[in-house]
């Protein structure tokens, strides 16, 4: 609300979000802080930051500017920092098994990066076998090499255990799969 970053928030600074993967990764980032539940539209939300004085909220980027909102954006967290949802940003498109003219034309739009990227964090979503109460992650890059990077996180329901992990492969099933090892590995969590 006032201040331009993380960084720059006083101490036990309280912060508005409705997810809890990026309550925990802003907990990580500074455990000071006190976050607080905060649920509606952008406008609700804020709303309710000043309000409510909370010191901050965190939203997604992308939807302040298909809102042409920037310029209430005071800091952007990098990846690393706040690792996002899997498949965020990613459309997909259903059709019916005999528009094979329309498959075609939508071929066109269908890019071979974005498909690796999308199902790396899709195996990775399906193998962690978490719920939408648990904070999850997934953030995959295509390398220069053609190899994808990872960084992926996990925790528990209460957000008390949380671990991240960067892995790079070449297959997607490979690759998702030896990150939530790791991740069930550094969790201590058994395999189901």
């Amino acid at each position: 609300r006032e201040a331009k970053s993380l960084s720059e928030l006083p101490e036990h600074a309280v912060i508005g979000t409705g997810s809890k993967r990026r309550a925990c990764q802003l907990l990580a980032l500074r455990p000071d802080l006190t976050i607080v539940d905060i649920r509606g539209n952008v406008d609700t939300r804020l709303r309710k930051m000043h309000e409510q004085k909370l010191d901050g909220i965190v939203l997604a980027a992308a939807g302040l500017k298909r809102l042409h909102m920037e310029a209430v954006i005071t800091q952007y967290l990098s990846t690393e920092e706040m690792i996002p949802a899997a498949a965020q940003g990613t459309l997909a498109i259903e059709l019916r098994s005999r528009d094979v003219e329309l498959r075609s034309m939508l071929n066109a739009f269908s890019d071979e990066k974005a498909q690796r990227i999308a199902q790396t964090e899709r195996e990775f979503l399906q193998r962690i076998g978490g719920d939408c109460h648990m904070p999850i992650g997934a953030h995959a890059t295509i390398l220069a090499d053609g190899n994808i990077r990872l960084l992926a996180l996990f925790g528990d329901a209460d957000g008390k255990q949380i671990a991240t992990c960067e892995k790079v492969g070449s297959d997607p099933k490979a690759l998702a799969t030896a990150t939530v090892l790791e991740l069930q590995k550094r969790l201590k969590i058994k395999e189901s």
